[in-house]
């Protein structure tokens, strides 16, 4: 398990040694609102792959937090307008607290899949838009991304 983690690893830093790389955030709703840290890391010109991290605030003492792993399959023009299918992998934790108590109220690793688009406002900056079902849920996300 951590030969074939430490060699994915690997390729992907040596894919992505050119690679494009944006980082940012916006606004997420799945279920809650919520805000999101994004990266996108270019490995080919039609494939880069897609970090976040999501967190909810659900009320009461109720927090959630979302880390998910997309690949994206460009069918657009990254330069100008981009649209994408995405498939990726999950986490989302869920806790409560009360009176200063933190108590774990449980977790689930499922499948991302959906859609979404950029779209380039600036040669640095681009605007994104993504709709995908995660963990039994389908919810949108939108923001900035920052390309370096």
């Amino acid at each position: 398990m951590k030969k074939t983690l430490i060699i994915v690893l690997l390729l992907l830093a040596a894919t992505s040694v050119n690679a494009q790389i944006s980082v940012g955030g916006g606004a997420a709703f799945f279920g809650n609102p919520g805000l999101e840290i994004k990266a996108d890391i270019g490995l080919t010109d039609e494939i880069s792959f897609s970090p976040s991290f999501d967190y909810y605030l659900i009320g009461f003492g109720i927090t959630g937090i979302s880390l998910s792993g997309d690949g994206h399959y460009s069918l657009g023009d990254p330069d100008s307008l981009n649209y994408y299918p995405l498939l990726g992998l999950n986490l989302v934790y869920v806790s409560a607290s009360y009176a200063g108590y933190r108590y774990y109220a449980g977790s689930a690793i499922g499948i991302t899949a959906g859609a979404g688009g950029t779209y380039a406002i600036s040669d640095h900056l681009k605007l994104y838009g993504e709709a995908k079902y995660m963990a039994r849920t389908v919810g949108i996300s939108a923001g900035i991304l920052y390309t370096f």
